[in-house]
């Protein structure tokens, strides 16, 4: 169940959350909940058909004609697989019988694995002398799991809404988290035994340990586990098969055209207003990170104005976004993105055309994916080799180090659930947001981390203010510090210190440039920075010119700052800028237009325009520009 569907559900988990970022700050043992384990989870052999692996590792067959399997069984997931004289045991399940596990589980570079009941551990190691027993579900190396649950998650919430939440105990941490948080109304829901060892491996905490020990785990997992892979636009990668509600009898207008690359074909739908779909069947553990569709305004009445997107299995979907469309919009749009979990299904729905258009015509489809870990946190990456750069992290044991990611991992999982509960009305007076003020580097972690940045951002625009400010550069002074740095030693006339001297807090302005402005002024960030190579590269701004370091530096300054006191958008990188020559020179021929031409003596002897001030407006947004 999540959040949002019970509000007493919201408030618990509210609760336990400041519980746990109290517990962390202090170097506490988190709840127990946090760390639960339960005491018996059962397996059985089953080959997943979506691999293309025959048989597994932790198995070896024997007798294929009789169909005998035989699971091997470890003392320690430590040992290396190849020696055979290391496995203590073998187990041969009969027909309709399972593996009885603990739900403890370790994750290494040989695979998964799972410590096996001690009452099943006996019953199979005659003559020998093991403490534990532990099985290998599935390899890193292998597509698929050999040993699965007997009852899995989806399974198990269906018997719920079916029985009510007493037929079968909660056996996950998210679920004893919402039992042990939350009010109840009626009978409490019963909760599985746990594995009280498993348990309280998970909640040790050092001697030593601090909440600068955590901050440092944070850092080392972030750099050191693999970055989620990223495919932009290879729909293949991530999808099955597309269906459409209707397509054109024009052979040109059919779904394939929505992957082509190519903006000049396009699907066009062929039915009723309102009643128009794109549904996409995603592969295996894809998760979207961006849905962008391809739409061209000249297609008048064909042009979507309005569009939603469901996800979910089968035929249980949910609304994920409602995206207006701008009328004049010719290119790309982003109508899903960020999502945390893999989704089977992906309906994009068509609600609304422009004019009160009856079809649609889409041009382009566009994903951008990443891939959930199966296997999930891999032990051998807090080996001593790899923390030569986190000293605090040194001195302990990597399993220790490991199960300490394990419970933040668990603590990010619940962070990530409550965050769009949390942000849109967050107080800088409520004890929350200074709860989740005090673990920022644990954000680091979130998969809601864009998203978050991206809503601040847009919580921090503001309305046009009374006061508008004003930035002067005197160009001439600049050109003439260009040609000749030496008579200008404290560089008071470069571009880089007028910038500065413009932009920071003085007692000659009534209000300091603390306020954003909306994106949609990006335009004039272009032409200011398109301003300011004209004047470092020349007048032939696509001339083969490397700049100086000190515009290198106001490049990235500009980059990092003026987003912030004015809202312009920059291209990040220095780079990025200097290859898009002609982008850049048309939009200095944009803002010439806003320009009145140059008159006057020597304008045409050193081929710079007269000292005059120029008020240049771009949309509602006057800058007044002095150039010289």
């Amino acid at each position: 169940m999540s959040p949002g569907d019970n509000p007493h559900v919201l408030l618990g988990r509210i609760r336990f959350l400041n519980k746990c970022i109290e517990c962390f700050r202090k170097s506490e043992a988190v709840p127990e909940c946090l760390c639960f384990v339960p005491k018996e989870v059962c397996y059985k052999i089953c080959k997943d058909s979506s691999s293309n692996s025959t048989a597994s590792s932790s198995t070896s067959t024997a007798n294929s004609s009789v169909g005998k399997t035989l699971v091997s069984v470890w003392e320690s997931p430590h040992q290396a697989l190849h020696s055979k004289k290391l496995c203590k045991c073998n187990i041969e399940p009969k027909k309709g019988t399972c593996i009885r596990t603990t739900g403890e589980e370790y994750c290494n570079s040989h695979g998964l694995w799972v410590k096996i009941n001690k009452d099943q551990l006996e019953e199979h190691r005659v003559g020998q002398e093991c403490e534990e027993g532990w099985v290998l579900v599935c390899k890193h190396t292998e597509g698929g799991d050999r040993l699965v649950p007997v009852e899995s998650p989806e399974t198990l919430g269906r018997h719920q809404q079916l029985f009510g939440y007493d037929h079968k105990p909660c056996d996950r941490w998210e679920q004893v988290v919402d039992v042990e948080s939350s009010l109840h109304i009626g009978s409490k829901p019963k909760v599985a035994e746990r594995d009280e060892a498993a348990v309280q491996k998970l909640r040790y905490v050092p001697p030593t340990w601090t909440f600068e020990y955590d901050e440092d785990l944070v850092h080392y997992f972030y750099d050191h586990i693999g970055k989620e892979d990223e495919n932009l636009g290879s729909v293949k990668q991530c999808v099955t098969s597309i269906d459409v509600s209707s397509c054109s009898e024009d052979p040109s207008g059919g779904a394939g055209c929505l992957t082509d690359g190519d903006t000049e074909t396009y699907w066009e739908s062929d039915g009723m207003q309102g009643q128009h779909w794109i549904r996409l069947h995603m592969k295996r553990g894809t998760v979207v990170n961006k849905l962008i569709l391809t739409v061209d305004s000249t297609d008048d009445n064909y042009m979507p104005k309005r569009v939603t997107v469901f996800g979910g299995e089968g035929d249980n979907l949910k609304k994920l976004s409602d995206v207006t469309i701008d009328d004049n919009l010719i290119g790309e749009v982003c109508v899903l993105e960020d999502m945390t979990a893999h989704l089977p299904v992906i309906e994009v729905r068509i609600e609304e055309c422009r004019d009160e258009g009856i079809d649609v015509r889409i041009r382009g489809l566009k994903i951008k994916s990443s891939c959930e870990r199966d296997l999930g946190l891999n032990a051998d990456v807090f080996q001593s080799p790899n923390l030569v750069r986190y000293p605090r992290l040194e001195g302990t044991l990597p399993d220790v180090l490991y199960r300490r990611a394990l419970v933040i991992q668990r603590f990010i999982s619940l962070l990530d659930s409550l965050l769009p509960h949390l942000v849109p009305a967050w107080d800088y007076s409520l004890a929350t947001f200074n709860h989740i003020k005090s673990i920022k580097p644990f954000l680091l972690l979130s998969k809601r981390r864009s998203a978050l940045i991206t809503q601040c951002l847009k919580d921090s625009e503001t309305s046009k203010p009374n006061f508008m400010p004003r930035l002067y550069i005197n160009r001439r002074l600049a050109m003439e510090h260009r040609d000749n740095p030496s008579l200008d030693p404290t560089a008071k006339n470069a571009v880089f210190t007028q910038v500065y001297e413009g932009l920071k807090p003085s007692d000659k302005f009534e209000k300091i440039l603390d306020y954003r402005w909306p994106a949609r002024y990006e335009v004039l960030g272009n032409l200011i920075l398109t301003e300011f190579l004209f004047l470092q590269v020349g007048h032939d701004i696509s001339s083969p010119r490397v700049l100086d370091p000190c515009s290198v530096a106001l490049l990235a300054w500009l980059s990092f700052w003026l987003p912030f006191v004015t809202g312009l958008t920059f291209v990040t990188g220095v780079n990025d800028i200097l290859e898009q020559t002609d982008k850049v020179r048309r939009d200095r021929e944009t803002l010439r237009q806003f320009m009145p031409p140059s008159s006057g003596p020597g304008s045409k002897a050193n081929g710079l325009s007269p000292p005059t001030c120029t008020r240049t407006t771009v949309g509602s947004l006057s800058c007044p520009i002095a150039s010289c």
